[in-house]
């Protein structure tokens, strides 16, 4: 409804760090901050009743919560930087094992998920990803095990339905410190 902003914080004067950071709800207009409890990295769904976010500890992992503070729910233990779908009722999140990295996407409510990317060509994924604004494909910052680090694109649905890698350091190295955001127009 436009009407708040989710966003992680911590206060430093007591020593906190990133890792013990608080959801908080701050509304536009001013006023007082809702502080939702431990998380990071907030991603609100599109109908603005649940967040979904990470958390370093004590259970570290993606997470959601209802807008209230309600309901909280862990997703996967295993997963890390989650971003919300723009259409519909998915998020996307990325999961490293000894075998590379990938992207995950999964329903919170009937808990289906399926994997992006079918090989381990990715031996890490940046958490930052980005849906594009119909929700069909999602752009990446990955890094490929020789430690080339590429921009790439995946079809919501799977590599299958369309992979391109967009921009490759390795093809222009003066840009080879790609950081970890990617936004889509």
């Amino acid at each position: 409804d436009g009407k708040q902003v989710a966003c992680d914080a911590w206060n430093l004067n007591r020593g906190e760090y990133y890792a013990q950071g608080h959801l908080t709800l701050i509304p536009v207009d001013g006023g007082e901050l809702t502080d939702l409890g431990l998380g990071a990295m907030p991603s609100w769904s599109p109908d603005g009743k649940r967040i979904a976010h990470c958390r370093y500890s004590p259970v570290r992992g993606v997470w959601i919560i209802n807008a209230d503070g309600e309901g909280e729910k862990l997703i996967d233990s295993a997963g890390w930087g989650v971003d919300w779908s723009p259409v519909g009722n998915e998020i996307a999140y990325t999961k490293s094992s000894s075998g590379g990295a990938d992207i995950w996407i999964m329903d919170p409510d009937t808990e289906e998920r399926r994997r992006l990317l079918k090989t381990e060509e990715y031996r890490s994924i940046y958490w930052n990803m980005s849906w594009s604004p119909d929700g069909k494909a999602i752009c990446f910052i990955g890094i490929r095990g020789d430690g080339t680090k590429e921009v790439a694109r995946v079809s919501s649905q799977g590599d299958g339905e369309g992979f391109k890698v967009l921009f490759s350091a390795k093809k222009s190295p003066q840009y080879e410190s790609l950081r970890t955001i990617v936004a889509w127009a």
